[in-house]
C-alpha cells in the first residue's frame, strides 16, 4: 500500500504550523498541551483517511475508519511487515518546532507500532505563507521486501 497526502496547518488553523511529538507522563494526560496533542492526532487521522478512502479502495478504508473507531491507529503493520514515511514539512514562519518531533508526532497518530518505520523529512518555509506536511507512507508486505 502507497498512500500520499497533505496535512494542511493544524486542527487549529489550517495554515498553521504542524504540532510537535510531546512527552507524557502518567499525570500529564489531561494538560491542556495533552489534549491539544491528542487533537492534532486525530487532525492527522483524518487527513490520512481522506487519502486512503481515494487511494487504497474500500477494504483498506473499512480497516483503518474500523481502527480509529475502536480508538486505534489506522496502520497496523502485520508480522514482518516494514513501513517507511517521507515527510516535506513546509512551515509557515520561523516559530515552528523541531522538524524530528514533527516526524514522530505523524507516526505517532498513524502507527499502532513503529518499530518498523523507517524515515526521512525535508523542510523548508512555504513560499505561500501556508504551513503544511506533504506525506508518502508505503507499507511493505513480508513478502515484497
Amino acid at each position: 500500500m502507497k498512500i500520499a497526502f497533505t496535512i494542511k496547518g493544524n486542527q487549529e488553523d489550517p495554515h498553521g504550523n504542524p504540532l510537535p511529538k510531546i512527552k507524557k507522563t502518567r499525570n500529564s494526560y489531561w494538560t491542556k498541551e495533552a489534549q491539544r496533542y491528542a487533537a492534532w492526532k486525530r487532525y492527522v487521522q483524518m487527513q490520512f483517511i481522506g487519502a486512503v478512502r481515494t487511494q487504497a479502495g474500500p477494504d483498506e478504508w473499512n480497516k483503518a475508519k474500523r481502527r480509529i473507531a475502536c480508538g486505534e491507529k489506522p496502520i497496523a503493520l502485520p508480522q514482518g511487515a516494514k513501513a517507511s514515511m517521507r515527510l516535506k514539512i513546509l512551515w509557515k514562519n520561523r516559530a515552528h518546532a523541531d522538524p524530528e518531533n514533527v516526524f514522530g508526532s505523524i507516526a505517532d497518530a498513524l502507527f499502532q507500532n513503529d518499530k518498523n518505520l523507517a524515515g526521512s523529512f525535508d523542510f523548508e518555509p512555504a513560499g505561500d505563507g501556508i504551513g503544511r506536511v506533504e506525506a508518502e507512507i508505503a507499507v511493505l508486505e513480508p513478502h515484497q521486501k
